[in-house]
């Protein structure tokens, strides 16, 4: 689910899985990184996408919110494991990072993040919260967003949810396809493709591992198409 909280305009997005992006604030300190990139900005009075650059992509069925600078900075609040109930122990950031980490893969690092240790100077605010059970819900997780002139995103903050009776798939396999599909929330993608084999597609089984498919990276570089 996404969630734009932004004082003129608010839209929901529900999804099986959730993530968000932060603010924009300045230096870091940088506790390990995940994905790099060289620095670079963009002024929000230049953006002008050409949605036919790189195809086949979804940009014309979502709004095209970007960050003006990348590599973003993430803060994970808290450190949770989680033993589910067919399964060891497995460290939940740790399997977060994993799904982030796909898109600067199929990026070629250009679109990259790090992760800091003051969440003062972060622009992914990660929370990691224990509900008692999905079934009945519409996600497994939210993200809420807020963007300035020109779509250019200024905050957000993200949960991932975990359960009591959580199975080792659920966990393993759908909590990376929750990290990878709502960090492309984080990044921009201020919607849900209208295609079943696309990563951003609104609804996937929860205990199922979901790549990212030509359509959403070619989405994601029509976003950031100056990075190209």
């Amino acid at each position: 689910m996404q969630e734009n909280f932004s004082p003129l305009s608010r839209r929901a997005f529900l999804r099986q899985a959730a993530l968000t992006a932060g603010a924009l604030l300045g230096a870091a300190a940088i506790a390990g990184c995940g994905g790099g990139g060289t620095q670079t900005t963009s002024t929000a009075s230049g953006y002008a996408p050409n949605l036919s650059q790189f195809t086949p992509n979804y940009a014309s069925e979502i709004a095209l919110d970007h960050w003006p600078t990348l590599p973003v900075r993430v803060y994970f609040a808290n450190d949770v494991t989680v033993i589910p109930k067919d399964g060891v122990p497995t460290q939940v950031n740790s399997l977060i990072r994993t799904g982030f980490d796909r898109w600067p893969a199929a990026t070629g690092g250009v679109v990259g993040y790090v992760v800091v240790t003051d969440p003062a100077q972060a622009d992914i605010t990660i929370t990691i919260k224990t509900i008692p059970d999905p079934v009945g819900l519409s996600e497994t997780g939210k993200t809420s967003v807020r963007t300035g002139v020109g779509g250019e995103l200024q905050l957000a903050l993200m949960e991932i949810y975990v359960w009591p009776d959580i199975t080792n798939a659920e966990l393993t396999q759908g909590l990376l396809a929750t990290a990878t599909h709502e960090f492309g929330h984080a990044l921009g993608i201020a919607g849900h493709s209208s295609g079943p084999g696309d990563e951003m597609y609104l609804l996937h089984e929860p205990g199922q591992d979901v790549l990212l498919s030509a359509r959403d990276i070619n989405t994601i570089k029509t976003l950031y198409y100056f990075l190209f």
